[in-house]
C-alpha cells in the first residue's frame, strides 16, 4: 500500500508540473488519469456519470460535496489521495491564471460573447463608441463529437493572444488573403481583400481601418490552434498610419509584418527598426524572397510559395511565438491602451451612462463590486421580487378566476369574489415590495430622466454588467442540476418527488437576471399599481412607464409578450405599451410575422438573419415565452406595400424538453393559438424534411388555424424546411411536396377531430399553395462549427423568404393588414378567450363586434332616411287627401318615390362596404343589410299606402256629413244676406240679429233631428260575453264568473303539470310558478290595454270582430311566453285571462263607441260649430263688406290647416332631432340600454326595476316617452325655435302663393271661385286646405281684386306676427297630445330592434336590427338572481348569483327548457334553441351594476321571490362595498367610451 501511495505522490507531482508547463502538448482528462495511475475506463465513467464532467477544466469547479461523491467510489486509499491531489493541483493552476483558463487544462472550447467587445479596437472611425452597439454579435465555440462541454466567459475578462498583421509598403501578396487562409481553412473570406468579388483598385473605405476576428477551437485534433485566438488586420500601408502601428504594437502578442521586395525605403526601415526595438515578438514575411533564400526562425519567404505551405509555416511560427503565456492580453487593457492613443473616446453622455451603471451595480452587490460573487443567484429575488412567486401566484389565480370550477355549497360568484380578493392582496404585496425597492427606483429614474442617447448607453452598459454578474455561477448550477437528474433516474417513485423539487429549485436559481427581466419587473410594477388605482410610483407618473416601453420599442428593444416562466401575458402592460405606440405613431398598418416550431429548430436565427435582429440564440432553449420587435418600413418599400411597420414575434420552442410533460400540451396550444391569432403570417419552422417528428406540433398549429377560421380571423402560413442537404433536384422537391400535402391532410383531419369539426384536407382550414408556400433551406453553416462560415445558399434562401414575406399583399389577395388598434383588440380578445379555455366559444372578437356596431349605426342612419321619407310622404298624402287634391293612392308612384331614396341609400351602402377599413369583416353582413333595407322599404311602402287608404276612407265616410254641413252653411249665408238687405243699417239691432239666428238655428236642429235615423243601443256587456262564450264553450263558468278586481293566477288550474320541467338544479315549487304566472298575466293585461288605447285613437267603433282580434292577440302572447318557460298554460288560463281583460275593458269599449257616434253625428257637429255660424250670420246682418267676410272665413280655415301642418311637421322634426342629438336615442339599442340603466340607478326605485325587468318593451317605450316629453316641454327653446321657423315658412308660402294666384286670375279675368280653385290646388300639396270648405263663400261678389289681396296680406302678416309669440302658437296643454303621429311611436319603431331574452338571466338582446340573422347578444349579462333563478339544496332555496358570462366558463350544468337533458354551460349551444341562437362569451370586465342592485334591493328581492341570499346564494362581501356613485360612474364611462369609439376610426 505504501508503494501505491508513493506512486500516487510522484504521479501527482509530475502532473502538477505538466499542468503548469506551457511547452508540453495539451492532454485530455483520460491522459491525466493514466499519468496518475488511475484506471482510465473506470474513473472516466465515474467522473462523467457522477459529476457530469468530461474535461479537466470542469474539474476546477468541484466543491467539497463533489469530492466526497468521488471518494465514495475509491477502491484503494491511494486512489483517494490521488484524487485530492489532482484537485489541489488544478486549484493551484487556477490561481496562477486569473482567467481560470490554462492552455493545458482547457479541454473544452471557449465561448466568447463579443457583445462585450469594445469595437473601437477593430474600427478606427469618426465615432467608434456609436459603432460599438451596432456591431454586437455572439461567437460560440462548441466541441462536437467529443462529448466535451462548452464554457462561457466574457471576452473582456479572458486573456487572449492577439496576432496583428501589418503591411509596410506595397506587396504583390495580399495580407488579408494570407490571413484568411490562416483563420478559416475552408476558404471563407473573413477579411475583404483584392481577390474578393467587388473589390476595386483603390481602397475607398478601409484604408487605416483595423479589423478583428477570432479563431475558436472545436476541441478536435484538426484544430489549427489549441486555444482561442484573436487576429487584427490593418488595412493599407502601415507606414502611413503611425498611430495605428503604435496602438497595435502595444496590444499585440505577435506581429506579422508583410514586407515589400525593396525594404530600403527610409520610412519602412524606420518602422522595422521600431518593431525590432519593441518587446513584441515579430514574424517577418518577405514578399521579395522565395523559399530558396535562407531565412532565420522569424523570417519567412513569401515569393513564389505554395499557399498551403506558406499558411502552415505561418501557423507554426505563430504557435512558437505564443509559447509564453505572458503574451496573452486582456481586451479591457487593450481598450485602455486605445483610449490613451485617442482611438477610443467617450462623450459626456457615455460617461454619465457608465456612472449610472456603476451606481446600480453597487446597489446590487454593495460598494465592493469586485468581491466574490457566489450569491448572485439570490440577487434576482432581492432586487426583482415582483416577478417571482408573487407573479406566479397571481397568474395562477387569474387563470382560476377565468375558469371557475363548481364547488359544493359555494356559488361561482362567491368563488370569483374570493379569488378577486386574493389577486388584489397579491397585487398589494407587490406594491409594498415595489415601494421598498431602491434598485428599481433608481433604475426607473435613470431611464425616464435620461435623454434618448444617454438612455441607450445606459441600457447597453447595464445589460453587459448584468450578464457578467449572473454568468459566473451558471456552470456550477448546471452541473448540480445534471447530478441531481442522474440521481432522480436511479431513485424509486416514492423518492422522486423530493428530487424533483430539488431540480426545480436549481432550475429556478439558474434563471439569472437579464435586462429583459428588469423590464418584466417594470411591467409588474405598472400592473400592480394600476390594479390598486394608484397613479404614480417613486414619484413617477404611472403612465410614464408604458410610454418609456413604447419609446424603447421604437429604438429597437424587444417587448416581452408572454412571460415564459409563468406562461402568462401581462396584458395590461402590453396593451398599455401598444396604446402608447398607437398615440405616438397613429393607427398605422402593421405586418405581424411570427415563427413557430420545435425547440432549437433555428427560429430565432432565421428571424435574426432575415430582419437583422438580435434575438438570443444558442444550442438548447434560449427564447422563453414570446417577444415582439417593431421595425419601421423604409419609404421605397412602404410605397409598394399596405403597411408601414413590421412586428416580429419570436417564440419559445414547442414541445420543450424542459417543460413539465403534464403542462406542455396545454402550454403549446396556448402559445400557438395566441401567436397565430395575432399574426398576419406564421412561419412554421421545420428542421429537416421529415414531418413525423413534429406531427404533434403541426397538429397544435392546425388546431390554432381551425380556431381562427371558426372565429373568422384570417391566418396564413409558410412552411420552412431547414437543414435540407439536397434541394437542387426539382423532381425530388415535387415528390416531397406531394408527400407533404398528404401528411398535412392527415394531420388536419386529426386536428379537426380534436376541435369537433370535419375537414377533408389542409386547404379546408387555410388557403395553401404547396408549390409556393413550402420552402427548403440549406444548412446555416458550411462545415463544422465553431469556425464554419455562413452558408451563402442559406443567406439566399432567407432573402427569398424575406421578399415573399414582405410582399404578402401581392400574393395573398385577401390580406388587408392589421392596424395598431386592431392588433391591440385582437391580442386582448385572444388572450381573454385562452384564459377561459374554450377558445371558440369564448373568443369575443372585439374588432368584429366594433365593426358590427358601427354597421348598426350606419344601418340606423340608412333606415332613418327611409322612415323619415315615409313620414314626410304620409304627411303630404294626408294633406292632399284632406284637401281633396288626391282621390286615390297610386301604389306604383309610391314605389317609384321610395325606390329613388332606396337607390341612393344602396349607393351609400356600396361606398361604405367598399371604402371601409375592414371590407373583409363587413362582407359577411352585406347580403343581410341589403335584404333588411329591401324589407324595410316594402314595409314602409305598404304602411304608407295603408295610411293613405285609411285617410281616404275616413274622408269618404265624412263626405255625407260634410255635404249636409255645407248645405246648412249656404243656407246660413243666404238668410244672412237676405236679412241684411231687408233692414236698414241703423235698424240692425243686436237683439234682433240674435232672435233671427235663434229662429234659424231651431229650424235647422229640428230638421236634423227629424231626419236622424233611430239607432239601436248596443249592449256592450252582452256582446263581450257572447263573443267569449262562442270561443270558450268548455269554460262557461270562467267566462260568466263575477268580475274580480285583480286577476288571480292559480298554478293548480292554470298550469299543464304534465309539461312541467325542472329549473337549473331542482323542480320549481307551486309558489314559484304562481309568482311567474302572476308576472306574465300582468304583462299580458298591460299589453292588451295599450292595444285597446290604440284602438281608441283610430276613431272606429268596437265591434265583435275587434273583440275577436283581442282574443287572438291574447292567445299569441301566451304562446310567446311559453317559448321561454319551463311549463305550458291550460286552456282554462286563456279563457280566464281573456274574460278578465275583455270584461274590465267593457266600459272603455262603450266610451269608444259613444265618441265615434258623436263625431259622426251631424247634429252634434252643428252644435260644436254654433258659435262659428252665429258670428258668420252676424257679420252679414251687420252689413260687413264682402271682402272682410270672405277673408274672415278664409283665414279661419287656413289657420286651422296651418296648425295641423305645423304639428304634423313637428312630429317628424322632433323625432329627427332626438334621433340625431339626444345622447340616449342617437345610437344603437345597446346605447339606449345603458342610458336606461343609468336612469334606473339614479332613481333607485325597486318598482321601476321590476317594471323594467319583467316588461322591458313597455318600460323602454315609457323611457323614450319621457325623453320626448322633456324635449317638448314648454320651456324647451329648440321646440319653440323649430315651431316659429316652420310657422314663418308656411306663412311666407301662403303669401307667395296668394300673390301668384291673384296675378294669374287677374290676367285671366277669373272670379273668386277660380281663385279658390287654383289656390287650394297649390296649397293643398303642403297643408290640408280643402276647397269644399269655401263653398259657402265662393259666390260672394268681390269687385276689387287688389283690395282682396291687400286684405289677405294684412291678415297673413298678423298670422306671421304670431311667430313672435311661439307660446301663443302652442296654446294650452302639453304639445305631445296635439301631435297625431307621436314621436314616441316613431322613435320606438326605429330603436325597438330585437326583444329576445337570454334564456338564463332574461337580459334583452341589444341588436338594433330586428329579425337579425346574427346570434342574440347583450353587452352585459345579469346575475341570474335578478330574474328569480335559484338553487335548491334539500328544502332550502337560495338565489343563483351566477352571471351567464361566468357560468359559460365553468363546469356547471343546466337542464334545457322542455328537455330532460343536462348540458354543460361551456357548450350551452348544444342544447339547441333558444340557447343555440345566443352568443354568450366570458366578460373579463368586472362590471358592478347588477352586483350593486342585488346588494341594494336584497330585502325587496327576497320579498318578491321566495328565496334567500344564504348558503350558495350568500352575497360576497366585496359586492357590498360597491356604491351607487361608482355604478353611475361605471355606466358614464361605458357611454363615453362608446361615444369616443364612434368618433374614432377603426
Amino acid at each position: 500500500m505504501e508503494e501505491e501511495e508513493d506512486k500516487s505522490t510522484s504521479s501527482t507531482t509530475s502532473t502538477e508540473e505538466r499542468l503548469r508547463s506551457q511547452q508540453t502538448p495539451r492532454k485530455c482528462l483520460e491522459d491525466v488519469l493514466d499519468d496518475l495511475g488511475l484506471e482510465r475506463s473506470y474513473w472516466s465513467k465515474v467522473i462523467r456519470d457522477e459529476l457530469q464532467v468530461t474535461n479537466l477544466k470542469q474539474l476546477q469547479h468541484l466543491d467539497d460535496d463533489d469530492i466526497q461523491d468521488l471518494v465514495k467510489h475509491t477502491r484503494y486509499r491511494w486512489e483517494e489521495k490521488a484524487l485530492k491531489k489532482l484537485i489541489s493541483a488544478l486549484e493551484k493552476g487556477t490561481k496562477a491564471d486569473e482567467t481560470g483558463i490554462s492552455s493545458e487544462i482547457q479541454d473544452g472550447a471557449l465561448e466568447i460573447k463579443v457583445e462585450e467587445l469594445e469595437t473601437s479596437l477593430m474600427h478606427h472611425v469618426v465615432e467608434p463608441s456609436k459603432e460599438q452597439m451596432a456591431s454586437e454579435r455572439t461567437m460560440k465555440g462548441t466541441a462536437e463529437g467529443t462529448g466535451q462541454s462548452t464554457e462561457t466567459s466574457s471576452v473582456l475578462d479572458v486573456f487572449i493572444p492577439i496576432v496583428s498583421f501589418i503591411r509596410l509598403g506595397s506587396s504583390e501578396n495580399s495580407k488579408s488573403k494570407i490571413l484568411n487562409d490562416i483563420v478559416n481553412k475552408n476558404g471563407h473570406p473573413t477579411f475583404f481583400n483584392r481577390h474578393c468579388s467587388g473589390s476595386t483598385q483603390t481602397r475607398l473605405l478601409l484604408d487605416g481601418v483595423a479589423e478583428m476576428s477570432w479563431y475558436l477551437p472545436g476541441g478536435k485534433k484538426t484544430d489549427i490552434f489549441v486555444s482561442c485566438m484573436s487576429f487584427i488586420n490593418l488595412h493599407g500601408d502601415g507606414c502611413t498610419h503611425p498611430q495605428q502601428l503604435e496602438f497595435l504594437t502595444g496590444i499585440s502578442s505577435v506581429i506579422v509584418l508583410l514586407l515589400p521586395e525593396n525594404i530600403k525605403d527610409p520610412a519602412i526601415q524606420e518602422r522595422i527598426q521600431y518593431f525590432i526595438q519593441s518587446k513584441t515578438p515579430m514574424i517577418a514575411l518577405f514578399s521579395g524572397l522565395d523559399s530558396k533564400n535562407k531565412v532565420d526562425a522569424h523570417r519567412i519567404a513569401a515569393k513564389n510559395r505554395n499557399e498551403a505551405e506558406l499558411t502552415q509555416e505561418l501557423i507554426l511560427k505563430i504557435n512558437q511565438s505564443l509559447s509564453n503565456e505572458s503574451h496573452k492580453q486582456l481586451i479591457k487593457e487593450a481598450v485602455k491602451h486605445g483610449r490613451k492613443q485617442g482611438f477610443v473616446f467617450e462623450t459626456e453622455t457615455e460617461v454619465e451612462g457608465r456612472k449610472k451603471v456603476k451606481a446600480l451595480m453597487e446597489i446590487l452587490y454593495g460598494e465592493n463590486t469586485t468581491k466574490e460573487k457566489e450569491n448572485t443567484t439570490g440577487l434576482k429575488d432581492r432586487h426583482l421580487p415582483l416577478q417571482g412567486d408573487l407573479w406566479k401566484q397571481w397568474s395562477i389565480k387569474d387563470k382560476e378566476f377565468h375558469c371557475i370550477k363548481v364547488k359544493k355549497n359555494i356559488s361561482l360568484e362567491q368563488q370569483r369574489s374570493q379569488i378577486d380578493q386574493d389577486k388584489k392582496k397579491i397585487r398589494a404585496d407587490q406594491c409594498e415590495r415595489s415601494n421598498e425597492n431602491i434598485f428599481m427606483k433608481m433604475f426607473l429614474q435613470y431611464v425616464i430622466d435620461a435623454e434618448e442617447e444617454e438612455r441607450m448607453y445606459f441600457l447597453h452598459g447595464f445589460k453587459k454588467s448584468l450578464n457578467e454578474a449572473f454568468t459566473d455561477n451558471l456552470l456550477k448550477l448546471k452541473r448540480q442540476y445534471n447530478k441531481k437528474w442522474l440521481k432522480l433516474r436511479e431513485t424509486s417513485k416514492e423518492d422522486r418527488k423530493k428530487h424533483q423539487a430539488d431540480l426545480d429549485e436549481i432550475s429556478n436559481r439558474a434563471q439569472h437576471a437579464t435586462l429583459a427581466l428588469v423590464f418584466r419587473e417594470i411591467s409588474q410594477i405598472y400592473e400592480c399599481n394600476k390594479c390598486l388605482g394608484k397613479d404614480e410610483i417613486h414619484g413617477i407618473k404611472l403612465e410614464k412607464l408604458p410610454e418609456i416601453g413604447a419609446e424603447l420599442m421604437l429604438c429597437g428593444h424587444p417587448l416581452e409578450l408572454i412571460d415564459g416562466d409563468v406562461n402568462h401575458v401581462p396584458i395590461d402592460w402590453v396593451t398599455a405599451v401598444l396604446e402608447k405606440l398607437l398615440n405616438k405613431l397613429g393607427n398605422k398598418k402593421v405586418l405581424v410575422v411570427s415563427a413557430v416550431g420545435l425547440q432549437s429548430s433555428g427560429k430565432s436565427t432565421l428571424l435574426n438573419t432575415m430582419f437583422g435582429l438580435n434575438f438570443e440564440v444558442s444550442s438548447g432553449p434560449c427564447t422563453r415565452g414570446a417577444f415582439m420587435h417593431l421595425l419601421p418600413v423604409e419609404q421605397p418599400v412602404k410605397d409598394e406595400v399596405l403597411y408601414e411597420y413590421v412586428l416580429i414575434l419570436d417564440t419559445e420552442g414547442l414541445r420543450s424538453t424542459e417543460a413539465n410533460p403534464h403542462d406542455v400540451i396545454k402550454k403549446d396550444n396556448e402559445l400557438a393559438t395566441l401567436i397565430i391569432a395575432i399574426s398576419d403570417l406564421t412561419l412554421i419552422n421545420i428542421m429537416g424534411e421529415n414531418l413525423s417528428e413534429i406531427q404533434n406540433i403541426l397538429q397544435v398549429c392546425f388546431q390554432a388555424f381551425l380556431r381562427m377560421k371558426k372565429v373568422r380571423v384570417a391566418a396564413n402560413c409558410i412552411f420552412v424546411h431547414q437543414n435540407v442537404s439536397d434541394i437542387a433536384a426539382k423532381e425530388k422537391n415535387q415528390e416531397g411536396r406531394i408527400k407533404l400535402i398528404e401528411k398535412l391532410n392527415e394531420i388536419s383531419k386529426a386536428a379537426a377531430e380534436e376541435e369537433n369539426q370535419v375537414v377533408s384536407g389542409f386547404n379546408d382550414i387555410i388557403k395553401f399553395d404547396v408549390n409556393n408556400d413550402v420552402l427548403y433551406f440549406k444548412t446555416l453553416l458550411e462545415g463544422d462549427p465553431p469556425m464554419a462560415p455562413p452558408n451563402p445558399s442559406y443567406s439566399q434562401n432567407v432573402q427569398d423568404l424575406k421578399k415573399k414575406v414582405l410582399s404578402v399583399s401581392t400574393w395573398h389577395p385577401k390580406y388587408s393588414g392589421l392596424s395598431l388598434f386592431e392588433l391591440i383588440a385582437r391580442l386582448k380578445d385572444t388572450w381573454a378567450a385562452l384564459l377561459n379555455e374554450n377558445f371558440v366559444f369564448n373568443f369575443r372578437n372585439s374588432l368584429e363586434l366594433k365593426v358590427y356596431r358601427e354597421l348598426e349605426e350606419e344601418f340606423q342612419r340608412w333606415s332613418w332616411k327611409l322612415r323619415k321619407m315615409a313620414l314626410e310622404t304620409q304627411r303630404t298624402l294626408n294633406c292632399q287627401v284632406k284637401s281633396l287634391v288626391l282621390k286615390e293612392i297610386n301604389k306604383s308612384e309610391l314605389k317609384s318615390s321610395f325606390n329613388q331614396i332606396h337607390t341612393s341609400i344602396k349607393c351609400d351602402a356600396d361606398k361604405y362596404f367598399r371604402e371601409s377599413n375592414h371590407p373583409d369583416i363587413l362582407s359577411q353582413w352585406r347580403v343581410l343589410i341589403d335584404r333588411k333595407l329591401e324589407i324595410l322599404k316594402e314595409e314602409l311602402i305598404n304602411e304608407t299606402h295603408e295610411a293613405g287608404l285609411k285617410e281616404i276612407n275616413i274622408r269618404k265616410l265624412k263626405s255625407d256629413l260634410d255635404e249636409k254641413l255645407r248645405k246648412y252653411e249656404t243656407d246660413l249665408v243666404k238668410k244672412g244676406i237676405e236679412f241684411a238687405s231687408a233692414q236698414h243699417e241703423n235698424d240692425q239691432k243686436e237683439d234682433l240679429i240674435k232672435e233671427q239666428f235663434s229662429q234659424l238655428w231651431i229650424k235647422w236642429t229640428t230638421d236634423l233631428s227629424s231626419k236622424k235615423p233611430k239607432e239601436t243601443e248596443t249592449n256592450m256587456e252582452i256582446m263581450v260575453e257572447n263573443t267569449l262564450l262562442s270561443r270558450f264553450e268548455k269554460h262557461k263558468d270562467a267566462v260568466c264568473k263575477k268580475l274580480e278586481e285583480d286577476f288571480q293566477f292559480d298554478a293548480n288550474k292554470h298550469i299543464k303539470w304534465g309539461y312541467f320541467q325542472f329549473s337549473i338544479l331542482k323542480k320549481e315549487s307551486t309558489e314559484i310558478v304562481t309568482a311567474s304566472g302572476n308576472r306574465i298575466s300582468k304583462n299580458i293585461v298591460d299589453d292588451i290595454s295599450k292595444r285597446i288605447e290604440k284602438k281608441a285613437a283610430e276613431d272606429n267603433e268596437v265591434t265583435e270582430n275587434f273583440i275577436q282580434e283581442i282574443l287572438e292577440e291574447i292567445n299569441e302572447r301566451i304562446k310567446n311566453h311559453e317559448k321561454s318557460l319551463d311549463f305550458h298554460f291550460t286552456s282554462l288560463y286563456e279563457a280566464s285571462i281573456s274574460a278578465f281583460i275583455c270584461k274590465t275593458s267593457t266600459r272603455k269599449f262603450r266610451e269608444i263607441n259613444e265618441r265615434c257616434k258623436s263625431e259622426n253625428d251631424p247634429l252634434e257637429y252643428m252644435k260644436k260649430k254654433k258659435e262659428h255660424f252665429r258670428q258668420l250670420f252676424r257679420g252679414f246682418c251687420r252689413g260687413a263688406e264682402s271682402v272682410q267676410t270672405f277673408v274672415s272665413v278664409f283665414m279661419e280655415n287656413l289657420q286651422e290647416a296651418m296648425l295641423h301642418n305645423l304639428y304634423d311637421r313637428l312630429s317628424t322634426d322632433t323625432a329627427d332631432h332626438l334621433r340625431n342629438h339626444h345622447t340616449a336615442l342617437r345610437g344603437n339599442k345597446a346605447n339606449l340600454e345603458n342610458h336606461i340603466l343609468r336612469h334606473l340607478a339614479e332613481k333607485q326605485s325597486f318598482e321601476d326595476y321590476m317594471e323594467y325587468l319583467h316588461k322591458p318593451k313597455s318600460f323602454t317605450r315609457e323611457f323614450i316617452r319621457e325623453c320626448v316629453e322633456k324635449y317638448l316641454s314648454d320651456e324647451h327653446t329648440e321646440v319653440l325655435r323649430k315651431m316659429t321657423s316652420n310657422w314663418s315658412q308656411l306663412t311666407q308660402t301662403v303669401l307667395t302663393e296668394c300673390s301668384s294666384v291673384s296675378e294669374n286670375i287677374r290676367k285671366a279675368q277669373g272670379n273668386l271661385s277660380k281663385w279658390l280653385d287654383e289656390l287650394c290646388l297649390r296649397l293643398g300639396q303642403q297643408i290640408p286646405l280643402s276647397r269644399e270648405s269655401f263653398r259657402t263663400v265662393e259666390n260672394i261678389h268681390i269687385d276689387e281684386a287688389e283690395k282682396l289681396q291687400q286684405s289677405l296680406t294684412t291678415s297673413l302678416n298678423k298670422v306671421l306676427d304670431r311667430a313672435k309669440n311661439p307660446r301663443g302658437l302652442i296654446g294650452s296643454g302639453p304639445i305631445i297630445f296635439k301631435l297625431k303621429e307621436k314621436p314616441v311611436d316613431i322613435l320606438f319603431k326605429q330603436l325597438s330592434g330585437c326583444w329576445e331574452q337570454c334564456p338564463f338571466c332574461k337580459a334583452v338582446c341589444t341588436e338594433t336590427i330586428s329579425n337579425h340573422e346574427t346570434p342574440h347578444s347583450v353587452e352585459c349579462h345579469r346575475s341570474q338572481a335578478v330574474g328569480g333563478v335559484f338553487h335548491q339544496n334539500q328544502d332550502e332555496k337560495h338565489f343563483a348569483l351566477e352571471f351567464c358570462s361566468t357560468a359559460v366558463i365553468s363546469n356547471n350544468q343546466f337542464k334545457a327548457l322542455k328537455s330532460e337533458k343536462w348540458f354543460n354551460f361551456k357548450t350551452y349551444q348544444d342544447a339547441g334553441p333558444p340557447y343555440s341562437r345566443w352568443k354568450i362569451t366570458a366578460d373579463n370586465e368586472d362590471r358592478c351594476y347588477w352586483k350593486w342592485f342585488i346588494c341594494t334591493f336584497s330585502k325587496e328581492l327576497e320579498s318578491q321571490y321566495p328565496f334567500k341570499f344564504e348558503g350558495s346564494g350568500k352575497i360576497p362581501e366585496t359586492w357590498k362595498e360597491i356604491t351607487k356613485e361608482r355604478v353611475i360612474q361605471e355606466i358614464n364611462d361605458i357611454i363615453e367610451k362608446n361615444r369616443e369609439n364612434e368618433r374614432k376610426p377603426v
